[in-house]
């Protein structure tokens, strides 16, 4: 089903599943980097208490400079304004960061040097996320990082999901403190760091 007024809407429902059906709902949004994932488990009868989003092996290299965008590379967990980050620099290809959950997490999300994939559900959920070594070519190493979500007590979920550049005003239409996976420098210098960027951004603008 395509709603071409206000946005592009696919649904999608499972076949062959005995006693209740999957319903998800793919809306994106006209000019915009969110994505909405709406899923639901109808006929349910108690069989099914959660339901959840799983984004593996984390974002595609985009510097030439590897090492640089390593240091920049993770993955972090919102929960009540606390952001718990994962990072790995991997020196080995069996290198890893062990699963890590949290209950009533209000997002996920992996970041490298410019991009971002966030997923930012309406009500809080459960979230988790571990990371492990990838070989690139020429045998290099890069960290690669998964991130999940699951409904609490429900079988729907309802989750928008934002992939696209590191840029402060695209996040902020998320309405949440996502803004703050961004690094800004000590907490003293983040209010002078946010009025730079908005100066160069105006000044680029103009």
């Amino acid at each position: 089903l395509i709603d071409y007024d206000v946005a592009s809407r696919l649904v999608f429902e499972s076949t062959h599943i005995k006693d209740f059906v999957i319903q998800k709902t793919v809306t994106l949004k006209h000019n915009s980097f969110i994505i909405n994932h709406h899923i639901e488990i109808k006929g349910n009868k108690g069989n099914v208490s959660s339901v959840g989003l799983v984004w593996d092996k984390g974002l595609r290299n985009t510097e030439k400079n590897v090492p640089d965008e390593i240091s920049y590379s993770l993955s972090s967990i919102g929960i009540n304004k606390t952001i718990e980050n994962i990072t790995l620099t991997p020196t080995s290809i069996s290198d890893v960061v062990e699963k890590k959950s949290y209950n009533n997490a209000d997002w996920a999300a992996i970041r490298n040097k410019y991009f971002i994939v966030a997923l930012v559900p309406k009500t809080p959920v459960t979230a988790s996320h571990a990371s492990s070594a990838f070989m690139l070519k020429n045998e290099t190493l890069v960290p690669s990082y998964a991130a999940n979500i699951s409904s609490i007590n429900s079988s729907s979920l309802d989750c928008d999901i934002f992939l696209g550049p590191l840029d402060l005003d695209e996040i902020n239409k998320l309405d949440t403190y996502l803004d703050r996976i961004m690094n800004f420098g000590w907490f003293i210098l983040q209010p002078f760091s946010r009025s730079v960027l908005w100066l160069l951004k105006f000044l680029h603008g103009f």
